[in-house]
């Protein structure tokens, strides 16, 4: 019965220690962080394992367990739970704090999630149910509705939200084992040395037995459920843990959490690096005492500088105070700076400006040390190779150097700024041309990039002696250079004054050839700024031909005329071109349109054939005066005459005789046309009707006549024409 009594006994006191039922703040797990509920968004009910309450309003609960208010579950059974939330648009999630850590969001912890929903009040219903292998014991469950934020099974703790409620219960859950509840977990605690501390646990189980645990080795003889520690050593700090068993569940226990004792000795200084160390440098000291500590420098207080652990960056000597009933001074610590470089760049130019022309390099150099290395920058940005003292800089930029000595210690000079100027682009112009006529002058005009630019005009090389104007008038001939500066100096492009000189004529090729091909003739003078050209044929102007070439085609003296400005002139010598006519060959019938020949005789012949005037081929081996047709078709001869020129015929169709080669040509002995020359009238005499033609000597027809016996040629011009004599089918007769 005493033992039973005892049991009840704690069985209060646990409800005591662990149920809360707490309002909603911002953060699912911290209730005190600062921030109230929002009146009308809570949870109003929440009923399972037969447990079930009611709140209203939004305010702070904190109710006290009762033997009533613990909830019972089953691992591995499905237990019904209702929740009603106040508020629209509130979700709502369940969490068991199965490994007593006290979070809610760890692996298998989440039990329910559900979305929020637009109703007002909503009463969620659902089953929640603890996983299989859970042990018997006790447990943290959290019930949760935030406002306005989507729940997910990770937000178990520390996601903040808007407004909202949770409640926190005790969950007695049945598993597969026993091992006890505890219901008060040692505390840690810091003391000072020769102190005293206890350690206690306070559990829920029937038949307890307890072994406490020095960094986790047994305590000879600590089975209580406290453990008292006197005149403590820094030897007892360290970690105390209780294990705890039920001998009347058979096997297994419940380990206390880690309670850790801190034993405040002496304070130590310890550095995170070297107590000596470059300007700009520094070394973080830490004071073997977490809390209660005080900085000094030189003996004096550092304000507010009460951490556990001070960045330094100023020589000197340094204490730490450490207070926690038992105040304490540290052994002295003394930081010193190293020896460090200081590098000046030279030049360092006019308020540390140094300008420099475009295509001119600028030398740094900076001061030395031995053992001391060096990086030299443009703009912030390391220059490729530049670790030597000096560099060459071509770019304009903000130059530094960082200098290294042997130390370790690391300087970054003081910057100088390059300056590359681009100097002024500069051009010599001259209104009209660049010759000078006689007893003339030209102007030449300086043209600059910079208004801001002087100039020095220079002939052949050399300075022309107070020619520092934008303008110069020249009276003489020679090399012009202008001199633009700006403080850059450039040489402008030369510009060529030559007096006016008698033009000449170059032909680009043979100036004797046959008609039909050219010659390109060419201007010893080609400017074309105030200069007018006139090409001239046999002294007579060329309509359109002005430029400095022209191409001659035709037999004559060619020359070319140039006017300066409208002010002077010059004429070329003649050319002379001789232009060979092409031959024009004339092919005539004898023998009654069977033999071919030319009215004239030529050094080379080539005879044609072809089913029409345009598809005409050479005859193989048809090269001789005459050519004797042996089918109906066209025919054409070309030739090249004794200067070398080719032409060819026009193309005549041949039909052959039908009743026989002899009988047409005895019809062509019988054909007459007379007179011969005429000037009116042609009469032609022939034993059968005959179709006649008159064709020019380029073969063109120009009169045709049916059953011809006459042809009016009246309305021809004077000269020398072909005409052919055919029967009415066509057959070619002869051609006079």
């Amino acid at each position: 019965m005493k033992r039973t009594f005892t049991y009840r006994l704690l069985l209060l006191l646990a409800s005591t220690l662990v149920m809360t039922h707490t309002q909603a703040q911002v953060t699912y797990c911290s209730p005190t962080f600062g921030y109230s509920c929002q009146t009308g968004y809570y949870i109003s009910n929440v009923s399972v394992g037969g447990v079930s309450n009611t709140v209203s309003g939004c305010a702070n609960h904190n109710y006290t367990a009762t033997a009533g208010d613990t909830i019972s579950l089953t691992a591995g059974t499905a237990a019904n739970m209702s929740v009603t939330v106040q508020g629209y648009d509130m979700p709502l999630g369940v969490w068991i704090d199965l490994n007593g850590n006290g979070n809610f969001n760890d692996t298998a912890e989440n039990l329910y999630i559900a979305q929020y929903t637009f109703n007002n009040p909503n009463t969620f219903s659902f089953n929640v149910t603890v996983p299989l292998g859970v042990p018997t014991g006790y447990y943290r469950m959290r019930v949760i509705s935030p406002w306005l934020t989507t729940m997910t099974a990770s937000m178990g703790c520390g996601t903040f939200t808007y407004w909202g409620a949770y409640q926190d219960y005790t969950v007695h859950v049945s598993g597969t084992t026993c091992n006890p509840y505890l219901l008060h977990q040692p505390q840690a605690n810091t003391v000072c040395a020769a102190q005293s501390d206890t350690f206690s646990v306070l559990a829920w189980g029937s038949y307890l037995q307890y072994q406490w645990k020095y960094n986790n080795n047994n305590i000879p003889g600590a089975t209580n459920a406290s453990y008292i520690l006197n005149n403590i050593v820094p030897a007892n700090a360290g970690n105390y843990t209780c294990y705890v068993i039920d001998s009347g569940c058979g096997s297994g226990g419940t380990t206390s959490n880690i309670a850790i004792l801190t034993v405040n000795p002496l304070p130590v200084i310890s550095a995170a690096g070297p107590m000596s160390f470059c300007p700009g440098g520094s070394v973080t000291l830490t004071s073997s005492a977490s809390n209660n500590n005080q900085w000094t420098l030189n003996g004096i207080n550092i304000y507010q500088a009460t951490g556990n652990s001070l960045t330094v960056t100023q020589p000197g000597v340094y204490n730490v105070i450490y207070f926690n009933n038992c105040p304490s001074l540290s052994l002295p610590d003394t930081v010193s700076f190293l020896p460090a470089p200081n590098p000046v760049i030279s030049p360092s130019g006019t308020n540390g400006v140094v300008k420099v022309c475009i295509g001119n390099n600028q030398v740094f150099n900076s001061t030395t040390g031995n053992t001391w290395s060096y990086q030299w920058k443009r703009n912030g940005t390391s220059i490729n190779g530049a670790n030597s003292s000096s560099v060459i800089a071509t770019q304009s930029g903000t130059y530094t150097i960082t200098s290294t000595n042997s130390y370790g210690c690391t300087t970054v000079s003081s910057p100088v700024q390059l300056q590359v100027h681009t100097p002024p682009t500069s051009s010599i112009t001259t209104i009209g041309s660049k010759i000078l006529c006689a007893g003339g002058y030209k102007t030449l005009y300086a043209n600059s990039s910079d208004p801001a630019a002087t100039f020095q005009w220079q002939l052949n090389g050399s300075n022309i002696a107070g020619a520092t104007s934008q303008t110069y008038a020249t009276y003489s001939a020679g090399t012009f250079n202008l001199i633009s500066n700006n403080g850059c100096s450039v040489v402008s492009a030369p510009i060529n004054i030559t007096n006016l000189l008698f033009p000449s004529i170059s032909a680009s090729g043979p100036t004797t050839f046959c008609a039909g091909a050219n010659v390109k003739l060419s201007s010893s003078v080609t400017d074309t700024a105030g200069i007018q050209y006139q090409w001239i044929k046999d002294g007579n102007n060329i309509t359109n031909a002005n430029s400095t070439i022209y191409y001659a085609n035709d037999s004559g003296t060619y020359q070319i005329l140039i006017v300066v400005d409208s002010s002077c002139s010059a004429m070329s010598s003649p050319q002379t071109i001789n232009v060979y006519p092409a031959p024009t060959p004339l092919i005539v019938a004898n023998g009654g349109g069977i033999v071919l020949n030319t009215t004239q005789v030529y050094p080379h012949y080539q005879w044609y054939a072809g089913n029409t005037p345009t598809t005409l081929n050479p005859i193989s081996g048809e090269t001789n005066y005459s050519y004797t047709v042996s089918q109906n078709g066209y025919y054409a001869v070309a030739v090249n005459d004794f200067n070398n020129c080719s032409g060819m015929s026009s193309a005549i169709y041949v039909t052959m005789p039908t009743n026989g080669i002899q009988n047409m040509a005895q019809v062509a002995a019988m054909v007459s046309l007379y007179p011969n020359p005429a000037h009116h009238t042609i009469y032609i005499k022939a034993p059968i009707k005959v179709n006649a033609s008159v064709a020019g000597i380029d073969g063109r027809v120009l009169i045709q006549a049916n059953e011809a016996t006459a042809l009016d040629i009246s309305e021809l011009a004077a000269g020398m024409y072909m005409i052919r004599i055919s029967d009415v089918n066509g057959n070619m007769i002869k051609t006079e």
